[in-house]
């Protein structure tokens, strides 16, 4: 989408209200491309779905897009801005609108044009209790045949999720000669593609980045990006969203980055970006997680119990690892603080308890488990 344009604050306040009617729509449901997405908001399990449905033929040109934002809970906020493009101008959006609302747990919007269907991209946000989430969303009317799609250099960089592969596969390829070789040119060339890759993930969501002060070139891919095959529904570990295509996909590029502790205001925050490149379905699914931080009574109130005291401050914000204070690259599975080599976090396989990283010294068996976002849950005593 090329400008957002959802009611402006989501930075742990409510979303503003309202007062918007769920539309009802009598369609056929498509078989073709539908987009649905899940996870964990404030203690709700917050929902999306781009679909489509067609008044006559299925995947014939009177679609309209369908949008849903809803949860088990009620949510400080929802909210829906999309756009749609013809296939006689894929530039410019023929349809477009936009719906919020407050303590609320769903709004739903319908898109009001049907004529030359081609794509609808959508943004979402939810907000609760100081968790944000806002993901991106784009679907394609299923009459649209991939491989016919322009390859002007625009909609490549915009559209092409081959051309987004291919980058990501330059960026694995890169980052493994920077283990075996640790050579500096490589190393550079490493960060052009990895701001390359940003850029192409999230021009659509640049501005809400911005909103936390967090910029293009703040994100850093963490851990070298994975694949997953012949796949139509599973749950991404790192950022609990679970994922539901309508087929299966044979490749699926899933990239996480660094989660990034800034201050927005008064309030302190941890962004956690990520991204789902589904090569098989032609679609990219983008996001941005952002948790308040907790306030500097509830962090001495837990200090005791985690040993917090023992971590050299430079290291973290509060109950937070600053991941930024380590190496961008592992060694031996290790990212090690960069002031020394005494500390590291690595990978933790067990996955007890929320815990994906687990954080060590040398000289001790202690460790302290951490969440995908570097959040400090609990303090292991040698």
């Amino acid at each position: 989408m090329k400008s957002s344009k959802l009611l402006p604050s989501i930075l742990g306040m409510a979303l503003l209200g309202s007062l918007f009617i769920s539309p009802v729509y009598a369609g056929s449901t498509s078989d073709g491309d539908k987009d649905k997405r899940s996870r964990t908001v404030g203690t709700a399990t917050a929902t999306y779905i781009n679909d489509t449905v067609y008044t006559a033929s299925k995947c014939g040109m009177s679609a309209k897009a369908v949008y849903s934002a809803y949860a088990n809970k009620t949510m400080d906020g929802i909210g829906i801005s999309y756009e749609v493009y013809s296939l006689f101008d894929e530039e410019d959006a023929f349809d477009s609108d936009s719906a919020s609302d407050s303590n609320t747990s769903r709004v739903s919007m319908v898109s009001k044009e049907t004529h030359g269907y081609y794509k609808s991209e959508a943004d979402f946000d939810f907000a609760r209790s100081g968790s944000t989430w806002s993901p991106f969303s784009r679907v394609y009317n299923c009459a649209e045949n991939p491989s016919s799609r322009a390859y002007r250099y625009d909609s490549l960089k915009q559209d092409s999720v081959d051309y987004l592969i291919q980058k990501i596969d330059q960026y694995e390829l890169n980052q493994e000669s920077i283990t075996r070789y640790n050579q500096r040119s490589v190393s550079d060339k490493k960060e052009d593609i990895l701001l390359e890759i940003a850029e192409l993930l999230f021009k659509d969501q640049e501005t809400k980045l911005k909103k936390y002060g967090v910029d293009l070139s703040d994100l850093k891919i963490v851990e070298t990006p994975y694949e997953l095959k012949n796949v139509d529904k599973f749950v991404d570990e790192f950022t609990g969203i679970e994922i539901e295509n309508n087929e299966e996909s044979e490749l699926i590029k899933v990239v996480h980055f660094k989660p990034i502790l800034t201050k927005e205001g008064n309030q302190s925050y941890v962004v956690l970006p990520y991204a789902f490149v589904d090569q098989t379905n032609k679609r990219v699914d983008t996001g941005i997680i952002a948790e308040e931080l907790e306030t500097s009574k509830q962090v001495k109130a837990a200090s005791s119990d985690l040993n917090l005291s023992k971590i050299p401050s430079k290291m973290r914000n509060g109950e937070y690892i600053r991941f930024d204070m380590f190496e961008d690259s592992p060694k031996n599975g290790k990212y090690y603080y960069s002031k020394n080599n005494d500390w590291w976090y690595e990978r933790d396989y067990g996955g007890h308890g929320g815990t994906y990283w687990k954080l060590k010294h040398r000289g001790s068996n202690e460790y302290w488990s951490l969440t995908s976002a570097g959040k400090i849950i609990r303090y292991k005593k040698p």
